[in-house]
C-alpha cells in the first residue's frame, strides 16, 4: 500500500491533489482504502462529486500500476485447472492476463469448484473473485474448503453487462493495490450475453412492427 499523499506528490496530474486532504481527513490515507471506499458515501461526507472520485481512482490505478515491473522468467505464469487433459490443451494450464473460456453442462461447477481449489493451493495469498450471473450460486457449494481458504473466495452477483463491467474494474483496481495472485470466475457469462441480445433484438422488432404499420 502506498500512501496517497506521497503517491500525489510525485506528480499532480489534472490538479487532484487540492483534493486528497479531503479525502485523506475522512481517514483514505493509502491508495487501497480508497480503491476499497463506498464512492457514494466519500462524495457525501467530502463534498467531491462521484464522477471525480472514481477518476481518482482510475489516476491511482494508473500511478501505482507505473510503478510495476515487468515479469521475470522465474515468475509463475500459469497454473493447473486441476484436469490433466485440460491442462494439456492450454500447453500446460491457465494463463495469467489471458481470458480463457470453459464451456460445458451442470457439471462444469464441479470443474469451477476444482480450479479454485487448485488456484488456491497453488498459491497461498491468491484471492479468487467468483461472479454468479443466475442468482443461484450460493457459497456453500464450494464444499469442504477450510475456513482458511474460504476468507480468500469473495463472491459477488451481476445480472447485466454493465454490473459485470463495473464489477470487473474494482476487482482489477484491488489487484492493482494489494499484487496478489487473483482468479476471476463468471460462472454464466453467456447467460447475461443472451438476456441483453434477446433483449435488443425484440426491441428492435418492435420498432420495426411499429414503422411498417404506419
Amino acid at each position: 500500500m502506498r500512501k496517497l499523499k506521497a503517491l500525489f506528490t510525485q506528480v499532480d496530474v489534472n490538479g487532484f491533489s487540492p483534493l486528497i486532504a479531503r479525502v485523506v481527513n475522512e481517514g483514505v490515507t493509502t491508495d487501497m482504502a480508497l480503491l476499497k471506499a463506498d464512492l457514494k458515501s466519500l462524495s457525501q461526507t467530502t463534498g467531491i462529486a462521484c464522477q471525480v472520485l472514481r477518476a481518482l481512482q482510475q489516476m491511482v490505478i494508473r500511478l501505482t500500476a507505473a510503478a510495476e515491473t515487468e515479469l521475470d522468467n522465474n515468475t509463475i505464469t500459469k497454473f493447473s485447472s486441476g484436469f490433466s487433459a485440460l491442462d494439456a490443451t492450454l500447453y500446460g494450464g491457465f494463463e495469467f492476463g489471458l481470458i480463457t473460456e470453459v464451456c460445458g453442462g451442470p457439471e462444469k461447477s464441479k470443474f469451477i469448484l476444482c480450479a479454485i481449489e487448485t488456484f488456491l493451493g497453488t498459491f497461498p495469498n491468491g484471492e479468487v473473485h467468483h461472479i454468479d450471473t443466475t442468482g443461484t450460486f450460493e457459497p456453500r457449494q464450494m464444499g469442504n474448503q477450510s475456513q482458511q481458504m474460504m476468507t480468500r473466495i469473495h463472491c459477488y452477483e451481476a445480472f447485466a453487462i454493465s454490473e459485470l463491467h463495473r464489477l470487473i474494474e474494482q476487482i482489477a483496481a484491488l489487484h492493482t493495490a494489494n499484487k496478489k495472485p487473483s482468479l476471476i470466475v463468471i460462472n454464466g457469462l453467456a447467460n447475461l450475453v443472451t438476456a441483453e441480445w434477446d433483449a435488443a433484438t425484440k426491441s428492435i422488432s418492435i420498432y420495426f412492427f411499429g414503422h411498417t404499420q404506419k
